[in-house]
């Protein structure tokens, strides 16, 4: 007496196919390209991540940040978040001719104590961020970065001044990143014509441990003939050939600040800016745009502030070969899976018509 399971299914059993299936998946996968297998790239351009006045965008190599309506940003680098960078619009200065190096200012507006400035972010992928406020401009009487001076009030306000920035994300650089700077001062109540109207920037960088002042250079690229010379806590630096601050992690730039070599006045005018820098701690830097703007009521300038961006290595290659080896061996897969499968059906087919 025989004793009979279920039949198998005159079209094979589910494993028959399932085995097919994974020799057809393993051969896809042999003569897909690494490309494929990489995955997809990212779109060009930049990605608006926040679509505000605090606003983030990322360059794919730099991320700039906007933590609030200030005038300040951050650069963080996308290969290593600890590589970053801070920029501020301190204060606005209206600075008395001479007296290098610690000219003195007779009156101030300061920026960086606004609690917020009118903002506008552009919500597409162009990443331009727009601030704008009125500020006091107060009297003082003080030399800058002397060790003992300090900007206080003299007097009553002077009167109000209109500070407009735009920055705009910018990765045209070979090896940098960062953002773009407009600036623009108008309606500065002058104490004296023959002053010069001064931006001063701080920058700071929170990995490095040298700063540089440089002429004649591109920034980040520097080269051998490149004109240096230390920005210390020791004295500040003045000269009309500066072209740059940058930062350095001890072996390599790794942030700067650039300008313009000119200040553009009302009509069309433009005059040379008179720079100065100074760095008060370790891997922190004061920088001063200082233009003589002949009682302009509209003083206006640029500048970049970026990362060096270090290219991403590509994945290795997964596979290489012949794409035609890959074809055929392809086919001799699928056909041997095939005659497997008819031969089981064959099999099968026998063993039924035996019971």
């Amino acid at each position: 007496m025989r004793t009979f399971g279920r039949r198998p299914s005159a079209r094979g059993g589910p494993g028959v196919w399932a085995g097919a299936a994974a020799l057809f998946l393993t051969a896809s996968l042999l003569v897909l390209p690494a490309a494929a297998l990489a995955g997809p790239s990212a779109p060009a351009g930049f990605h608006t991540l926040v679509s505000s006045a605090r606003s983030s965008y990322d360059t794919g190599r730099v991320t700039a940040v906007f933590p609030t309506t200030v005038p300040r940003v951050q650069l963080y680098q996308d290969a290593n978040a600890s590589v970053s960078a801070t920029l501020e619009v301190d204060q606005i200065l209206e600075l008395a001719p001479g007296g290098y190096p610690h000219p003195t200012a007779v009156a101030a507006a300061f920026p960086a104590s606004v609690s917020g400035f009118n903002g506008t972010a552009s919500p597409n992928a162009t990443g331009t961020v727009r601030l704008a406020a009125l500020l006091q401009v107060l009297p003082v009487d003080a030399a800058i970065w002397a060790p003992s001076s300090v900007l206080t009030p003299t007097g009553a306000t002077l009167g109000s001044a209109r500070l407009d920035l735009a920055y705009s994300v910018d990765a045209n650089g070979t090896a940098s990143a960062g953002v773009r700077i407009a600036w623009n001062v108008s309606n500065w109540p002058w104490v004296s014509t023959g002053d010069s109207l001064a931006i001063e920037f701080a920058f700071s960088l929170v990995s490095g441990r040298s700063l540089l002042i440089c002429s004649g250079t591109s920034p980040l690229e520097m080269s051998p003939t490149c004109s240096t010379a230390p920005v210390g806590p020791a004295a500040a630096a003045w000269s009309s050939g500066y072209s740059s601050v940058e930062g350095e992690n001890g072996t390599a730039p790794v942030a700067a600040l650039s300008w313009g070599p000119a200040a553009n006045l009302t009509a069309g005018r433009s005059v040379p800016y008179t720079i100065g820098a100074y760095s008060p701690d370790p891997g922190t830097a004061e920088v001063i745009l200082g233009a003589p703007a002949e009682g302009s009521s509209s003083v206006s300038g640029s500048a970049r502030f970026a990362l060096v961006t270090p290219a991403v290595p590509l994945p290795p290659a997964l596979l290489h070969g012949d794409l035609a080896i890959f074809a055929g061996t392809l086919v001799a897969i699928l056909g041997a899976g095939a005659v497997g499968a008819l031969a089981y059906q064959r099999r099968d087919r026998r063993l039924r018509e035996s019971l």
